[in-house]
């Protein structure tokens, strides 16, 4: 029996069905059972009817195409994450029904509808679009117009928009959840942060790099969007196939992920925390040793304990303690400690008369100075005969307290002990590291004596503030309580030699040499070495010395330095340079170095590499006096005062109260040198009469000595020479005081008093011991050039440049090089006197006034041109130096160019006119000048 009806007819197929069929038969014929599990139950959903199967096919008719549609939506979400992939058509019209079966155009108009899906698509017709149109969860979009077979019209074709109607169905976030991006990502993040801690517990336990935990959580994080790609496609879909998007997706995450990490992480040791090296000792001795790399040191302040026992015996370990903690930390090679004995004297100027109970500002403000990353603060009381110590650990950068401990014992020492485990465990030290490094007690490596100790606190203390002699009474005393207190005998021998007592010094460093060089911290005998082959003359041991401490202890700024100056000292300047660049490398906020890589490149006449320095100073410490000081003390060497003045303003307007006198001082010098020299006058009178200390009042005398030199008041320059004499031996340890006097003996010897200075050499020389009774030579030898006495001054000069060589300064051959020049001179041999003086240049391309001395040379050579280019220079830099002008006028007359010579005699004659009758070169211009 026929019957005839309105309805919707869905086709669907299996997508790849017969080739399926011939890779794996019995597999796909699998398929075909999945396909009946899901669809027949869901046709019934839906109110339709499976009508028959056509081979992989379905006919399907539906009472309503809205019905038909949402069945076939709902079929392609069941199938999410199903190995069966189904594409469908529909259509609605009239159909016949005859025996269980339907016939009809909208049968074969569904049939050939089909094929133009997607896989795992729909397509609809237009007469089912405009029944849907108005239903608000389905959208449909136009493929054009098709032709198709049997059918003598062109249809208006239409797709089900996917991400449309699940986008219209789930908002985007209910999308991701259905297909567990969300869930799949937390889970993806937790296993992420696991990780990172594991390896983060594994990096402190094994010594790992610290690296190696940022990198692993850097590249978990940098692969989220792959994660967020393989969650969306595979979330539900239990399918190995890969879309699109992720075939182009996953590579490039993986490769920006890498060039990120490679990125943050460039230059980064990410290897273990040790390694080894290999020098030799000053032997000759191959050593090899392991060390730790840089990125795993620490470095502590240790500050003054406060002794808040009511007990004042107990005030010497307000420094005691963090003396012994400094030398019980030093055992461990992770760790840098330092304590704040040398801010003493600036601590007291604050206020704080014992240095203690100092603000936390003030405590950050010297630990930044001494560029550590941690410092330690706390309180000394008593309690049933147990010294209990409460401690505080702060963070330098953050200003922030990272650890609070408790620690009691019954001696000092014992306490040390404990307290030096607690600051390691509270900086992050491994437990198996504190566990397995040799950590002996404090007793053993210093003292065990409460007196020995109380003594050494003393020297210390008398030592910052400068009491030379009861350093070393207490020093003798320590020794005397403990005499294989080996810390006291380093000290002591420092204290010696201060004191002018070669031998002594000599004597104590033998002793530790020969029996307590195991008793001391590495690095301290690495101090112990280079001081005892200096002093015994052995300049390349002591150097090897250095170089070994630099290279096993690659992060210990201290000896870096030692190392980047002794390359300075040896006119190594490129060495030096590399060196203070590695110290900015381990230290980025050691801005004191910038300045002295700048120094070395004036020094090489690198005049713009070194201003680039001293700006980035400047740039970096802009509340700093000493940054602008810098700078202007540059300008000034490259002969540019409007900017060297300037910049000591801005140094005066930031300086605090210590060194603002200073300052004045250089803004004085600018005055003088730019030819202003009653205002330079002023301004060091000024100075002087406002001078709070012996510092200030030696250095506003030494600037009127130079001011009254350069004036041609050769006696009055003596006389303030004196004064400032008279201050400088309250400041300096005897032996520099020696020093000083035998290195500025030319006072005297402009002043026409050469007795005198000879006397002061001879009182001099029986207080300079072996081999530094070579000084002598250089006092000396300037007495015997200014004689005349060729023989002496050249037995002078060799015996000066012996001592040179023998502790490796070569900086100091800049003297001898003036001492032959002028012996030269004065025996006429001017070739010789030229070479010379350019070795000076050589050392100090800076050293302007040689060129005054090259050119008087080239002069008397009659090499007027070369004699001209060296003047130009020489004025070009100090143009109001009376020499200089006076040296050029005479280089013009000799060239017979008078208009040229009287300008250069004039300025001259006026600079001098004050000078004092005795001072022949000022007579002399006067009188050339007249004659003219």
């Amino acid at each position: 029996m026929k019957e005839q009806k309105l309805a919707a007819i869905v086709f669907t197929d299996i997508v790849g069905y017969t080739k399926r069929m011939e890779a794996d038969e019995e597999k796909t014929m699998q398929l075909l059972s999945r396909q009946r599990e899901i669809v027949f139950p869901l046709v019934k959903e839906f109110g339709g009817e499976v009508i028959k199967e056509i081979g992989d096919g379905l006919l399907m008719m539906f009472h309503s195409a809205y019905k038909a549609v949402r069945f076939a939506m709902t079929l392609q979400e069941k199938l999410e994450g199903e190995e069966l992939i189904i594409r469908a058509g529909i259509h609605i019209g009239d159909v016949i029904f005859e025996g269980g079966d339907v016939f009809g155009s909208a049968v074969n108009i569904a049939a050939r509808i089909e094929p133009l899906a997607l896989p795992g698509g729909i397509c609809i017709s237009e007469d089912v679009r405009n029944q849907i149109r108005n239903k608000g969860d389905v959208m449909a979009v136009s493929i054009g117009r098709k032709r198709l077979k049997g059918v003598n019209d062109l249809l208006e074709i239409y797709r089900i928009s996917h991400s449309a109607r699940e986008q219209q169905k789930f908002p985007f976030y209910k999308l991701l959840w259905r297909k567990r991006v969300f869930q799949i990502s937390a889970f993806y993040l937790v296993l992420a942060y696991l990780l990172r801690l594991a390896m983060e517990y594994t990096v402190k336990e094994y010594m790992l790099s610290p690296y190696l935990t940022n990198l692993i959580w850097y590249l978990s994080l940098s692969l989220i969007p792959s994660i967020i790609l393989i969650a969306f496609f595979h979330g539900r879909k239990k399918t190995s196939k890969w879309h699109r998007a992720e075939l182009i997706g996953l590579p490039v995450n993986l490769v920006l992920a890498v060039f990120l990490v490679i990125f943050l992480f460039k230059g980064k040791e990410l290897g273990a925390a040790t390694k080894t090296v290999t020098v030799q000792d000053e032997t000759g001795a191959t050593i090899e040793k392991t060390i730790f790399k840089n990125e795993f040191r620490k470095n502590i302040l240790l500050f003054n304990i406060e002794n808040k026992s009511g007990d004042p015996d107990l005030d010497y370990l307000q420094y005691g303690i963090p003396v012994m903690t400094n030398i019980d930390l030093s055992q461990d090679l992770l760790i840098t400690p330092e304590h704040t004995m040398e801010f003493l004297p600036a601590m007291v100027d604050a206020g704080y008369k014992d240095g203690v109970g100092l603000p936390l500002t003030l405590m950050k403000r010297y630990a930044e100075k001494s560029h550590v990353n941690h410092f330690l603060t706390g309180e000394l009381t008593m309690q049933d005969k147990e010294y209990i110590l409460n401690l505080r650990l702060f963070d330098t950068k953050l200003s922030r307290q990272i650890s609070g401990f408790t620690v009691m014992a019954n001696t000092p020492f014992k306490l040390v002990d404990q307290l030096t485990v607690e600051i390691k465990k509270a900086m992050g030290l491994p437990l198996s590291h504190i566990d397995e490094t040799a950590d002996l007690p404090v007793s053993e490596i210093s003292t065990a004596s409460n007196k020995a100790l109380r003594y050494l606190v003393q020297a210390l203390r008398a030592d910052a503030m400068k009491n030379w002699e009861e350093k070393l009474k207490f020093l003798e005393l320590a020794i005397q309580e403990d005499p294989e207190f080996a810390i006291a005998y380093f000290v002591a021998s420092l204290a010696y030699f201060d004191n002018n007592d070669i031998a002594a010094t000599l004597n104590a460093l033998q002793q530790i040499m020969d029996h307590y060089l195991h008793k001391l911290p590495e690095r301290t005998g690495f101090n112990v070495k280079y001081y005892y082959y200096i002093l015994n003359q052995q300049p390349e041991k002591a150097f090897t010395v250095v170089k070994m401490w630099a290279k096993l202890f690659p992060d210990d700024l201290a000896g870096h330095e030692m190392l980047a100056n002794i390359y300075s000292m040896r006119n190594m300047q490129s060495e030096a340079i590399s060196e203070y660049k590695e110290i900015i490398r381990l230290d980025a906020e050691r801005y004191d170095i910038l300045c002295k890589i700048g120094d070395l490149y004036l020094a090489n006449g690198n005049i713009d590499s070194a201003l680039i320095y001293y700006q980035q100073n400047a740039r970096m410490l802009p509340q700093e006096a000493e940054s602008y000081k810098k700078l202007g003390d540059y300008y000034v060497r490259v002969g540019d005062f409007e900017p060297a003045r300037k910049n000591y303003e801005n140094a005066l307007a930031v300086a605090d109260a210590t060194e603002k006198e200073g300052i004045m001082i250089n803004l004085g010098n600018v005055l003088r040198i730019s030819g202003q020299f009653d205002q330079a006058y002023k301004q060091y009178m000024n100075v002087l009469s406002n001078a709070k200390n012996a510092t200030d009042s030696a250095t506003a005398y030494g600037a009127l000595q130079n001011y009254y030199l350069i004036k041609g008041q050769v006696k009055k320059s003596l006389e303030v020479f004196e004064l400032r004499v008279e201050k400088i031996q309250t400041i300096l340890a005897p032996l520099d005081l020696a020093i000083f006097r035998t290195f500025n003996i030319s006072p005297y010897i402009n002043a026409g008093e050469p007795d005198k200075a000879i006397k002061i050499l001879d009182d001099l020389a029986p207080m300079l011991e072996p081999p530094i009774d070579k000084l002598i030579s250089v006092g000396y030898m300037e007495i015997y050039i200014e004689n005349g006495d060729t023989a002496k001054a050249m037995e002078a000069i060799s015996s000066a440049e012996e001592l040179v060589r023998e502790f490796g300064e070569i900086n100091l051959m800049t003297i001898m090089y003036k001492a032959r020049a002028k012996l030269n001179e004065s025996n006429e041999k001017y070739q010789e006197a030229i070479e010379n003086y350019k070795h000076i240049l050589e050392i100090s391309a800076v050293a302007y006034d040689v060129y005054a001395d090259i050119s008087r040379c080239y002069r008397l050579m009659n090499e007027f041109k070369k004699a001209e280019d060296m003047i130009q220079i020489a004025l070009q830099y100090r143009p109001f130096d009376p020499v200089n002008n006076y040296e050029a006028g005479l280089l013009f007359l000799a060239m017979g160019d008078e208009e040229k010579a009287l300008p250069y005699l004039r300025k001259a004659v006026d600079i001098w006119k004050d000078a004092e009758p005795e001072y022949d070169k000022a007579n002399a211009a006067k009188n050339l000048l007249a004659s003219l």
